[in-house]
C-alpha cells in the first residue's frame, strides 16, 4: 500500500508534463502565426512613404506589397507540402527566419532594391500559417488538434488587424523603416522559440510536389495585382 500512495503522484507529476509540453508547443505556432500575419502587413499602409522617401511613383512602391504577395503565393505550397514530411520543423524555422532577414534587410539598408529584396523574403510569411496547422496536426493530442487550428486560423485576422494601426503609429512618429525593425524584434525571438520548442516529425513525405501549380498562383497573383 505505501508503494502504491508514493507511486500515485509521480503518475500524477507524469501526466501533468506531458499535458505541458502540448501546450507550450500550441503556445510557439500560434505566436509564429501572429508574428508573421503581423509583418505580413507590413508594406501596404507606408506605400505613401516609401514612394515619397525613393523618389518614386506610387505604382513602383506598390511593388513593395505586390511582391511580397508574389512569394507568399510561391511559398504556400511549397511551404504546406513540407508540412507534410519530416522536414515540417526545418521549414518553419527557415521561413520565419527569411521573414526576420527580410525585415532587417528592409529596415537597415537604405535602396529601393534592398527594401524589395527584404519585402520578397518577409512575402514567405503567407505560407507559415498553413505550415503551422500542419504540425499541430502531426504534433498535438487530438483532443486539441482542432481547437489549435480554429485558433491558428484566426491569428491572420488578428495579425492583419493589430498589423495595420500599429504600422501607421510607428511610421508617423519614427519613420517607416522602423516598422521593419518591429518585425525583426518580433521574427527573431519566434526563431529561437520554434528551434527550442517544436519536435521533429518522423513523417515521410507523400506525392510530389506541385511547382506549376506554384508558378500559376504568381502569375496569376500578378495578373490581378497589375
Amino acid at each position: 500500500m505505501p508503494a502504491s500512495r508514493t507511486s500515485q503522484p509521480s503518475v500524477q507529476a507524469k501526466a501533468t508534463a506531458t499535458h505541458a509540453r502540448p501546450l507550450l508547443l500550441l503556445s510557439v505556432l500560434v505566436g509564429a502565426g501572429l508574428v508573421v500575419s503581423l509583418v505580413s502587413t507590413l508594406g501596404q499602409p507606408i506605400i505613401p512613404a516609401i514612394a515619397e522617401d525613393n523618389d518614386i511613383s506610387a505604382g513602383a512602391a506598390q511593388w513593395t506589397f505586390t511582391i511580397s504577395m508574389l512569394t507568399g503565393v510561391m511559398a504556400t505550397p511549397a511551404l504546406g507540402r513540407l508540412g507534410d514530411t519530416a522536414r515540417a520543423k526545418a521549414a518553419l524555422l527557415c521561413s520565419v527566419g527569411l521573414v526576420a532577414v527580410g525585415a532587417l534587410l528592409a529596415a537597415s539598408v537604405p535602396s529601393f532594391t534592398a527594401l524589395l529584396v527584404g519585402r520578397a523574403l518577409q512575402g514567405v510569411s503567407l505560407g507559415i500559417i498553413p505550415l503551422t496547422m500542419a504540425i499541430a496536426r502531426q504534433q498535438l493530442p487530438d483532443r486539441l488538434v482542432r481547437p489549435a487550428v480554429a485558433v491558428l486560423s484566426v491569428t491572420v485576422v488578428t495579425g492583419a488587424g493589430l498589423g495595420f494601426p500599429l504600422t501607421g503609429i510607428i511610421a508617423d512618429h519614427h519613420g517607416y523603416r522602423a516598422t521593419f525593425w518591429i518585425g525583426v524584434a518580433l521574427a527573431a525571438p519566434t526563431a529561437v522559440a520554434v528551434a527550442v520548442v517544436v519536435p521533429r516529425s518522423r513523417r515521410q513525405a507523400r506525392g510530389s510536389f506541385a511547382l506549376l501549380e506554384s508558378i500559376l498562383l504568381a502569375g496569376a497573383s500578378v495578373s490581378y495585382c497589375s
